[in-house]
C-alpha cells in the first residue's frame, strides 16, 4: 500500500469544503507547487445543473455524483505545471456513507479504453460525510499494471 503525505490544514480544508456542501456530494483538486506545498481548489459541483438539463444522460444527482467544470481543472494543470508543480489530487465527498472508490467513480476516472486516469493527478481523495461531519478520508491511486485504483495510505502531517 502507498503512503500519500497530506498536510493537515489542506486535509482540513477539504473536509470543511466537503461538511459545507452537504447533502451534496463536493469536488475539488489539490495542486501541489514546485515546493512541494499543497494548495486546495474547491469546485462547483455541476451534477444537479447537467441533470435538470437533461435527466436521460445525466440520472444521477449531487446527492450521489459529482461533475466539476474540467476545462477549469485542465487550466489549473497546464499552469502549476509550466511552474513546476503538479496537479496532486481529484477530491469527492461520499454522502451518508463510507470513503471508497466506488465503480462509477473507477469508470468516470478512467480512460473510456481503461487505459489509464482521465487525469494526471498522484491520487483520488474520497471524503466520508455522516450526519454533517467528517467520518473519514481515503486515497487511492491508479495501478498502471492491474488497470484499476488501489487503495493507498493517508498520512497527514503537520507542516
Amino acid at each position: 500500500m502507498e503512503n500519500i503525505k497530506i498536510d493537515k490544514k489542506t486535509l482540513e480544508e477539504i473536509n470543511e469544503h466537503a461538511v459545507k456542501e452537504y447533502p451534496k456530494e463536493c469536488c475539488g483538486w489539490v495542486l501541489q507547487q514546485k515546493d512541494t506545498s499543497l494548495k486546495y481548489f474547491a469546485a462547483e459541483n455541476l451534477q444537479d445543473k447537467y441533470h435538470k438539463l437533461d435527466p436521460e444522460t445525466y440520472p444521477r444527482t449531487s446527492k450521489d455524483a459529482f461533475l466539476m467544470d474540467t476545462l477549469k481543472l485542465s487550466r489549473a494543470t497546464e499552469a502549476i505545471e509550466s511552474s513546476g508543480g503538479s496537479l496532486f489530487s481529484i477530491v469527492h465527498s461520499h454522502i451518508d456513507c463510507d470513503a471508497y472508490f466506488s465503480a462509477e467513480d473507477e469508470l468516470q476516472m478512467s480512460t473510456p479504453d481503461n487505459n489509464g486516469p482521465v487525469f494526471s493527478a498522484k491520487c483520488y481523495i474520497v471524503v466520508s460525510i455522516q450526519n454533517h461531519k467528517a467520518a473519514g478520508n481515503a486515497v487511492f491511486i491508479y495501478d498502471k499494471k492491474e488497470k484499476k485504483y488501489q487503495k493507498g495510505n493517508l498520512v497527514v502531517s503537520d507542516a
